[in-house]
């Protein structure tokens, strides 16, 4: 029997990515409170992976958000980490992009 892909597809403008959940929020001895974890690919295994992690604080005690409100922010940061030099396409080392946290927008 075939294990079912656990990735996501989703468009970020007009190109079409894989996402996943590498760990939900976590508690880290030395930093805390640690938020979700997700894994972007163009073509997993064959191009660059980006890895977003969200703070704590994006939300909250909420173990696994709601993809209504995760969505929207995951579009956002991949945005961010294009911005960055993020290029889906290309090859190499995985880029890992932190969001910050919402009070240090302000």
């Amino acid at each position: 029997m075939k294990k079912e892909d656990p990735r996501q597809k989703i468009d970020v403008d007009g190109v079409e990515l894989l996402w996943q959940v590498r760990h939900l929020r976590v508690h880290d001895n030395f930093e805390g409170e640690k938020g979700i974890s997700i894994s972007v690919e163009q073509k997993p295994g064959r191009t660059r992976e980006l890895i977003i992690d969200f703070p704590y604080s994006a939300f909250g005690r909420e173990r696994m958000p709601k993809e209504k409100d995760l969505i929207p922010r995951l579009v956002a940061a991949i945005r961010a980490a294009m911005e960055g030099g993020w290029d889906p396409e290309s090859r190499g080392r995985t880029v890992r992009y932190k969001v910050p946290a919402p009070e240090e927008n302000a």
